[in-house]
């Protein structure tokens, strides 16, 4: 069984595969939230993914740091340690001191002296991508700032990024991504743009693109060194997203909790033979990380618990919700709910 936590809001990156190109690994894998975790006294063994690490809190980043812990002591295979993680800002920090970026990023309330216009504002912990056009100059930028202030936006959860220029001679930019799952580096996709902001496949495919994209997903020709970036990030499990710079990796991001795959349909017909390629990678790498284990009991720091508001009365709480929910699979007790719902 592979147990893979997000954020309650957040499930749908995995779901959309695992209802679409895969059905019938559904049963293998348990969709689990951080926000039952303060509630939870035990758990079954397996593989453990912490994805969504750049969306928690401090507090609960700190809890599920207790839970990686605990279910790794007892023997299970886990993915992507939280507290060690690379964060937005850290992960793009590490990357331009290694000279792997040739930009920079700094938060929006600190001193940001030295900057190289154009920059734009983006989220530290979502997948928004930039919330402004490119800022020529640091008019624009003051002037972007107050802006975002008086949206009442929170200036601790904002970076400023360089703009890095990675089109080429006829103005056209490339985005990399690829998956990685366990030991497995899964190229994904290459999403062709005329504009810098890139989230997306562009209207028009040509069998250019095409055949660009399907030698990127055969040759996977930057595997060596994106498994040696995702070992600086401390990432097991996500997708990094890049573009090429005079020949070598510049990294905008590493999403713990990405889309696995575009929905069927939503991706164009020439792109499908590729896409499903990649899907079939993706199974294999979740199938050779499955495992087995036995329930084990989980206890957290009280004083944790409390950080996160789980008192007494909603720990009794999920308890009892626990208890109905075992209940509701007695065959018998199910059976007559069904008749008392037709009634």
């Amino acid at each position: 069984m592979i147990h893979y936590l997000c954020t309650r809001a957040h499930p749908y990156p995995i779901q959309g595969y695992l209802e679409t190109w895969r059905r019938d690994f559904r049963e293998r894998v348990s969709i689990e939230f951080y926000e039952d975790l303060p509630y939870r006294r035990s758990t079954s063994g397996g593989t453990y993914i912490f994805s969504d690490i750049e969306r928690l809190t401090d507090e609960q980043r700190g809890l599920a740091q207790s839970f990686w812990e605990q279910v790794k002591q007892r023997g299970n295979r886990v993915l992507n340690e939280p507290s060690r993680v690379l964060r937005r800002y850290d992960l793009l920090k590490l990357f331009s001191e290694k000279g792997i970026n040739r930009f920079h990023a700094y938060w929006m309330n600190q001193p940001h002296n030295g900057l190289h216009f154009p920059v734009f504002i983006r989220e530290e912990n979502e997948h928004t991508g930039s919330l402004t056009a490119l800022l020529k100059d640091e008019a624009e930028l003051s002037k972007a700032m107050r802006e975002m202030l008086v949206s009442g936006r929170d200036a601790r959860n904002l970076l400023i990024v360089e703009f890095c220029d990675t089109s080429d001679s006829t103005g056209t930019f490339r985005k990399y991504s690829a998956m990685r799952i366990g030991e497995a580096m899964i190229p994904r996709h290459v999403l062709f743009s005329g504009d810098w902001v890139n989230k997306a496949p562009g209207a028009e495919i040509d069998p250019r693109m095409v055949g660009e994209e399907t030698q990127y997903q055969t040759q996977n020709p930057h595997e060596a060194e994106l498994h040696r970036i995702f070992e600086m990030a401390h990432i097991d499990y996500g997708r990094i997203d890049y573009s090429m710079l005079d020949g070598r990796i510049t990294v905008w991001e590493i999403n713990t909790n990405p889309v696995l795959m575009s929905l069927p349909e939503k991706c164009a017909y020439e792109r499908l033979p590729g896409q499903a390629r990649s899907a079939q990678r993706m199974y294999e790498a979740l199938k050779a990380i499955d495992g087995e284990g036995k329930p084990m009991p989980v206890r957290f720091p009280r004083a944790l618990l409390k950080q996160l508001g789980a008192s007494a009365t909603r720990q009794a709480a999920a308890a009892v919700g626990r208890q109905i929910k075992r209940l509701k699979n007695v065959g018998w007790l199910r059976e007559s709910v069904q008749r008392l719902k037709r009634l």
